[in-house]
């Protein structure tokens, strides 16, 4: 039980502090993330992570984590909270927070820091080294250093994959981030296939109708919509909304995210009364959360 309160308390450190009107849903996700922390691993073990990377991205994906790190936050601090040095994690959480308040300068040093740590103390094969690579790739990411976070990211994946298997969560999240990178140089043929396989991966594990499933859906209609697959795009973006209708709730944030995007790509093709009602729907949404 004291392994996996320690867990806990690491992630719940990455929790942003007090949100006007938003409390009550961070402290209810944030519980809810602790649930999903202790249930035991095994056969089941898998799938229970899966859950918790969902409300780990919904809380980052409403400012509700401070750190946005594609849920490396997430898998990074439950092992950090055991069996490392204390100055590993105190480099981690500092570089953490600096990139959570997107001071990417400030941040490089501390997660330099952590690498150097974690390859010295978990050798260069460990998953939460790979994560630790990950997180440094994030940083020079955000800077725009693309040169340099992609090797990180590809060392990343790779380790994950040998240490963790092809179809495990940390895997589609390497997917994910790598993916991201291409897109965002334009590299868009590049990264189609990494997004197929990240949602391939979520899909399998999860279900084609979990709601863990709906950040690769819109990760990839956001790629068709920046090529101009106007047709692909809108077909993805229904999909998400109505598995996150099930599964989230009529008046979920992570819904009124979704419907912004989806109204963003109608307002591209000129459907400009479609767009504006999905826009007052998130609207009415964004302000009952407000509430």
């Amino acid at each position: 039980m004291e392994f996996i309160r320690l867990r806990f308390l690491a992630i719940r450190r990455h929790v942003a502090g007090p949100l006007e009107g938003l409390g009550q849903e961070r402290n209810r996700l944030t519980s809810q993330l602790e649930v999903e922390f202790r249930q035991p691993c095994g056969v089941s073990g898998r799938l229970r992570h899966w859950e918790a990377w969902r409300i780990a991205n919904i809380l980052i994906s409403t400012r509700l984590l401070r750190v946005g790190l594609v849920c490396g936050a997430v898998w990074l601090a439950p092992s950090l909270a055991y069996g490392q040095s204390q100055e590993l994690v105190d480099a981690y959480n500092q570089g953490s927070t600096l990139y959570g308040q997107g001071r990417y300068e400030a941040a490089l040093p501390f997660h330099r820091k952590a690498v150097r740590l974690g390859e010295e103390e978990l050798g260069p094969n460990h998953p939460t080294f790979a994560t630790l690579l990950n997180s440094l790739g994030l940083v020079y990411g955000g800077q725009g250093r693309y040169a340099e976070a992609e090797p990180l990211y590809q060392s990343a994946l790779a380790i994950w994959e040998t240490a963790l298997g092809p179809e495990h969560p940390r895997v589609a999240t390497g997917l994910n981030n790598l993916a991201e990178l291409f897109r965002e140089q334009g590299r868009y043929a590049e990264a189609e296939p990494l997004y197929e396989r990240a949602l391939a991966i979520a899909e399998r594990v999860l279900g084609a109708d979990h709601s863990g499933v709906t950040t690769g859906l819109a990760n990839l209609a956001l790629l068709y919509r920046t090529q101009g697959r106007y047709a692909e795009a809108e077909q993805l973006f229904k999909r998400a909304i109505v598995i996150q209708e099930r599964a989230l709730g009529p008046d979920h944030p992570a819904l009124a995210k979704m419907l912004g995007n989806y109204a963003t790509l109608l307002r591209s093709i000129d459907r400009t009364d479609e767009a504006i009602e999905l826009e007052a729907r998130a609207a009415v949404i964004r302000a009952r959360q407000a509430e």
